[in-house]
């Protein structure tokens, strides 16, 4: 990886989707299987070359923080109890985040500045002047065998070579499209561009949805920083952002291969979970009894 390259994860909000969990519980960190969501982007950045990595939280959490540090007190406690062998699991996910240098950017909820360009705003000085992944800390993408995803990250990165900017969309079924902004396509060569970008309508047309999994040179990360509020949505979106970069010129397009789940929903969460444990059963050799 080069310097000057890092990453963004959001993770601030309210998460009233999944509420009351999240109201205690930071989205990110609901589990599937035995890691947080959160913990298989961080793992599948570190596997793409990005050490340096800025996290937006909420300015009163604290559970992100102590996730990322790497829970020294609860080893300590445990090893002064003899029992070490307990935080042997834990230390073995923990291997796969160690090359990762973390940096916590605070995001105030109760300041009524929102919307997914503030995070931008917030993360300028730790971006400075590099390239930037740009990311929701509560989606996951899983290979096609279950686990990690790290090939689509370095897609997303490959696609932006020409481009001052790459996205990275999946297909979704046709009565699901509403949910997400949709996006238009046409091939550049064997790459794609992005035509036009229509965020959760019931009339739009496309098989894509955006899932908020961006790759941004400096020039593009300043106008996504820079975006002014909507004044139809009272927030300030990275969709305007790329509507505005757009208009500049070509945005790349990646298309995921691998499996997508929305864990800040219910069904998505429940539907990650369950997939993934359907792929570490097959993986498993069955034993046979006598």
């Amino acid at each position: 990886m080069s310097s000057s390259e890092c990453a963004v994860v959001l993770t601030a909000g309210y998460g009233s989707r999944l509420f009351p969990v999240t109201a205690v519980v930071p989205k990110s960190l609901m589990p599937v299987l035995d890691r947080p969501v959160l913990h298989y982007l961080l793992a599948d950045l570190v596997v793409a070359g990005v050490d340096d990595i800025g996290i937006v939280v909420d300015r009163d959490d604290q559970a992100i923080r102590a996730y990322v540090a790497g829970l020294p007190e609860v080893a300590a406690t445990l090893r002064a109890r003899g029992w070490a062998h307990k935080f042997a699991p834990i230390a073995r996910a923990y291997e796969e985040l160690a090359a990762a240098r973390f940096t916590i950017i605070e995001q105030d909820l109760t300041s009524g500045d929102y919307g997914t360009a503030v995070p931008a705003r917030l993360a300028a000085d730790f971006v400075g002047d590099r390239s930037c992944f740009y990311l929701s800390g509560d989606d996951l993408l899983t290979a096609p065998d279950g686990g990690g995803n790290a090939v689509d990250l370095a897609d997303l990165r490959s696609a932006a070579t020409d481009c001052l900017a790459a996205m990275q969309v999946t297909a979704v079924p046709a009565e699901q499209a509403h949910r997400y902004g949709i996006v238009e396509l046409r091939d550049h060569g064997t790459s794609r561009r992005l035509v036009s970008l229509v965020e959760k309508s019931s009339t739009a047309n496309g098989r894509y949805a955006n899932i908020s999994r961006y790759y941004l040179s400096p020039s593009a990360f300043r106008v996504v920083s820079e975006q002014a509020v909507n004044p139809d949505t009272g927030e300030a979106m990275i969709t305007d952002a790329l509507l505005e970069l757009l208009a500049r010129g070509g945005i790349a397009v990646s298309v995921a291969g691998g499996s997508y789940f929305d864990c800040g929903s219910l069904d998505g969460w429940h539907r990650a979970n369950v997939a993934m444990m359907a792929a570490r059963e097959s993986a498993t050799p069955s034993i046979s009894k006598v």
